[in-house]
């Protein structure tokens, strides 16, 4: 997935299954109730709607369900994967900076700062993951 889905594309998604079926959308449901699960969402009906023996009424209920709170679990997603993208940039320039500082006179404690700066830069990349993330 390379983009967090919008209210209006789950409205889609639930047109498309009711006129013909799950068969076809498994994966992106399964997608959708995935991120809805990074966003800190665990109401019973991801459950169900992942069931895929779960009769189809109590699944496209539980998508109708998720949608309605969709807008909420969007802005979530969305900021998670904002924060990710500050800190993989903020990463990337502290790493540029650090290269260079290697290739400069600089001192041996300046190094080790810049150094200990980008191991930061990194580990707030590592806790922070973007919710597209694999």
């Amino acid at each position: 997935m390379t983009s967090i889905p919008t209210t209006s594309d789950l409205t889609e998604l639930g047109a498309n299954i009711a006129e013909h079926g799950f068969a076809d959308h498994e994966t992106r449901v399964t997608q959708i109730v995935t991120l809805a699960r990074k966003a800190g969402c665990d109401q019973p009906s991801l459950d169900e709607l992942e069931n895929c023996d779960a009769p189809r009424p109590v699944r496209e209920r539980a998508l109708s369900s998720l949608t309605s709170r969709w807008y909420r679990i969007h802005d979530e997603l969305t900021q998670a994967h904002d924060h990710w993208g500050r800190s993989f940039s903020q990463l990337l320039e502290t790493w540029n900076d650090h290269q260079d500082l290697r290739r400069s006179d600089a001192s041996l404690a300046e190094r080790w700062a810049s150094h200990q700066a980008v191991d930061a830069a990194r580990r707030d990349v590592i806790r922070h993951p973007s919710p597209l993330a694999g």
